[in-house]
């Protein structure tokens, strides 16, 4: 945990001239770890002390206080370990952040975006000339990231997200990921900010809920897989749900003419690295429509493992592009999205 001052306004993180830092490193916390036969759960709950507002802050004072627990939740056979954040917030003017460890030094951060993957360095390289050029804001390497981050190698810790969306890659080394959790700000657009001297952005009007004030949750979870980052944030973020059938129907139906199969696969793509968007009904037709994509930085192949048949491909509109030739194999170029649509194979 890190906590810091935040002088910005609702479009920009700005940081105090003379910032007082506090983390959780020293707090007393409350732990509880319980552990199931499918899963295991851990509590981490305490208070920190922090200044109540910039004034305090720029006194080192802390006179305010935020209530914080963590529940972090291992579930059997899972690479991802899934955590919940709740916090009390009772003080103003602060940027919470979570800082995630690495063991391996980086050079550069890999994130997602809609449909692929974007590299970027550690430190931009513009932060040497930015003032020289006359720049009107300051390159901040502070990125948004929309289901996943790592730090570009194959081991090590991926950040997975279902609500936070900010990262900054920073300590020692760059071994560190900085995942911002909320931002704590009461004013819409200011001017004179360090990191945007002399260009004021938006209108200079007080936003009291930017405060941020009370209770909130925040959900977001780390894996060791950073090879698989982009399966498993989409596993992360679109989980599969079930449930437990009744043994016995709760009323009398008429006995189904249907069978089908104790065990069904539609179907399955060999390999891991082409990331499923979407299987859905074609809008205009009564083909499957896949729809996949290819976030890392290569080309990918793969096979589908299916009944069905290549009818073609098409568009995100769902405009035909080609036509299909019945053939199993996929090849996805990197950042690509690749439509097929599927027929029922009439054997």
């Amino acid at each position: 945990m890190e906590d810091g001052g935040d002088d910005g306004d609702g479009y920009d993180y700005s940081p105090p001239e003379d910032d007082f830092i506090l983390t959780g490193n020293d707090v007393h916390a409350k732990t509880a770890v319980r552990h199931y036969r499918y899963l295991s759960t851990m509590e981490i709950a305490f208070t920190m002390a922090l200044p109540k507002d910039m004034e305090s802050r720029k006194q080192r004072i802390a006179d305010g206080s935020m209530d914080i627990k963590f529940y972090i939740e291992l579930r059997k056979n899972s690479p991802i370990i899934q955590i919940r954040m709740d916090v009390d917030n009772r003080v103003k003017d602060h940027r919470v952040r979570v800082m995630i460890p690495n063991l391996l030094a980086g050079k550069c951060s890999v994130s997602d975006n809609q449909f692929g993957s974007i590299r970027r360095p550690v430190v931009d390289e513009a932060m040497a000339v930015w003032e020289k050029e006359k720049w009107s804001e300051r390159p901040d390497s502070i990125y948004p990231f929309l289901s996943y981050v790592h730090l570009g190698n194959r081991e090590g810790l991926a950040v997975l997200t279902n609500s936070v969306r900010e990262y900054e890659i920073v300590g020692k080394d760059f071994r560190t990921i900085a995942i911002t959790v909320f931002r704590s700000v009461g004013v819409l657009g200011k001017e004179k900010l360090s990191r945007r001297p002399g260009r004021p952005s938006g209108i200079k009007m007080e936003t009291p809920d930017s405060q941020m004030i009370g209770k909130y949750s925040f959900e977001f979870a780390v894996t060791a897989d950073c090879m698989h980052a982009p399966q498993r944030a989409k596993e992360y973020v679109t989980p599969l749900v079930t449930y437990n059938k009744m043994p016995y129907n709760a009323m009398k139906l008429n006995v189904p003419q249907i069978r089908t199969p104790y065990c069904y696969s539609l179907l399955k793509l060999d390999n891991p690295l082409i990331t499923m968007s979407v299987l859905k009904k074609e809008e205009n037709g009564d083909h499957l429509l896949l729809r996949c994509y290819n976030g890392t930085g290569e080309t990918q192949r793969g096979i589908l493992e299916t009944d069905y048949e290549n009818a073609g491909e098409v568009m995100l509109d769902e405009t035909h592009l080609s036509a299909g030739n019945g053939s199993k194999e996929l090849t996805v170029e990197k950042n690509q999205i690749k439509t097929v649509l599927l027929k029922r194979n009439a054997g």
